[in-house]
């Protein structure tokens, strides 16, 4: 990704960050720090086709999140330069 978001970027952001599910994996992913689908499922209480379309959806579609694969497991984290251009930008609007 870019050093700044561009506008397509940034919409795709917004439309992901609509879903309470994905807010909530992504909030579990920022409190955890990593994890797998299979814990996810488990700490968000979201049925697993569901989490598997949303990690997709914030992996490749809004780059809001990683993975890494571990092994035989595939890892999530939240992608700290996109959520820092998203802080700056969201400080920029509220000045």
């Amino acid at each position: 990704m870019a050093t700044e978001l561009d506008f397509n970027q940034l919409g795709s952001i917004c439309h992901q960050l609509v879903n309470p599910r994905k807010m909530a994996i992504i909030q579990y992913l920022h409190m955890a720090k990593f994890a797998t689908a299979s814990v996810i499922v488990r700490k968000c209480g979201i049925k697993q086709p569901s989490v598997s379309r949303y990690l997709k959806a914030l992996t490749c579609d809004a780059e809001l999140l990683v993975k890494e694969k571990v092994g035989s497991s595939i890892i999530y984290q939240l992608n700290a330069p996109v959520w820092n251009q998203i802080t700056i930008l969201l400080s920029k609007l509220a000045t």
